[in-house]
């Protein structure tokens, strides 16, 4: 007759099971691919007079995509220094779609707690395809106030497109499976 296992060998190989279902649920989903990637300069921003992005395409069959606007390098590190975008995506009939905007920052200052720094230098965004096969571009807006013969101005904006299937739940399920791994070494050292 077979032995019982025990209540804590049973727990590590529960454990143990659930990590390696994470992981390969985690690997076995389809990856982010980047369908765009383009930066424009910053010093062509205008409220009246778009940045206009390359065409890029999207497929009926993946559905969801992320998109991510950002400044690049980075922000001044000079309070009261800001830039405004405003992008409005249009599909291959020149038909307005979406829009997307976000203002981009970097502020520091002090108070009774200390010094302190906040900023905001990229924003992501996620859209639906419209169940066909077409292709997009975006046109990009904005304002800018930059100090002058400052050396880390942002030279341009960029662009970033993913096919963005699954990626949300291969994160999930590796951040899952992290933790159960976690769990069995501790439990294995108990």
């Amino acid at each position: 007759m077979a032995g019982k296992i025990s209540d804590k060998l049973f727990t590590r190989l529960l454990f143990l099971f659930i990590f390696v279902a994470c992981l390969f649920v985690s690997f076995k989903t389809t990856k982010r691919r980047k369908v765009a990637d383009v930066q424009l300069p910053i010093d062509s921003l205008s409220k009246t007079k778009p940045l206009v992005t390359p065409s890029f395409p999207v497929k009926k069959k993946v559905g969801i995509y992320s998109l991510t606007m950002s400044v690049y390098p980075h922000m001044t590190h000079v309070n009261g220094d800001f830039i405004y975008l405003m992008a409005e995506m249009y599909d291959s009939e020149d038909r307005r779609i979406n829009e997307f905007e976000n203002e981009y920052w970097w502020e520091s200052g002090r108070d009774s707690d200390g010094t302190w720094t906040e900023k905001e230098e990229s924003e992501s965004w996620i859209f639906k395809n419209r169940q066909k096969n077409d292709s997009l571009y975006l046109e990009i807006y904005g304002e800018k106030s930059l100090s002058k013969g400052v050396y880390y101005n942002p030279k341009s904006v960029r662009i970033q497109v993913w096919e963005d299937p699954q990626a949300a739940i291969a994160k999930y399920f590796l951040v899952t499976g992290i933790v159960f791994l976690v769990l069995f070494i501790i439990l294995l050292f108990m």
